[in-house]
């Protein structure tokens, strides 16, 4: 089931959040950052973004556990107008991928940025993240063109916008 999230799923959002960046990004970033990452401390951050209610979260959830996650926020780029959205997360338990509720939790992003009156959604994914683009591509995401350097564990990468357009 997709439900809007509470504050009370703050822990098994943290959880899937970290299992799957340690199953998606092993060999994208150092070994030391993936191993340091904390469900307890990216509960804390969740939990105080559910509480300031800045970001629209949703959850699937089996009635036992949190499975996976969505998350969109007002765009931080510096070209977004006030109708552009952006989706800021969405992972999933890697022991349920191919399953269909990646697409699910994308089909209540897209419900929810129309409902919040954006006509656009944007989102930034590592360049050499395959998985993550071929699934955007697949639910109408087409890559945008721009790209911005990061650094995440220590390391400088390259991150590439995607672009959803509500249609007319």
């Amino acid at each position: 089931m997709i439900r809007r999230a509470t504050i009370a799923d703050a822990t098994g959002i943290a959880q899937v959040h970290v299992e799957s960046w340690k199953a998606i990004y092993r060999g994208h970033l150092p070994e030391e950052y993936l191993d340091s990452l904390s469900p307890e401390r990216r509960a804390r951050s969740w939990q105080q973004a559910l509480s300031q209610g800045t970001v629209e979260i949703a959850v699937s959830d089996t009635g036992s556990e949190i499975t996976g996650f969505v998350s969109l926020a007002p765009s931080r780029d510096e070209d977004a107008d006030d109708a552009t959205g952006e989706l800021t997360a969405i992972y999933l338990e890697p022991s349920i991928w191919h399953q269909g509720i990646g697409r699910d939790l994308m089909d209540w992003a897209k419900a929810a940025a129309v409902r919040r009156g954006w006509d656009k959604l944007t989102l930034w994914v590592l360049e050499g993240n395959t998985r993550a683009r071929d699934f955007y591509a697949a639910t109408g995401w087409r890559l945008e063109g721009s790209t911005k350097n990061d650094s995440i564990g220590g390391l400088q990468v390259v991150e590439v916008r995607y672009v959803w357009h509500q249609k007319a």
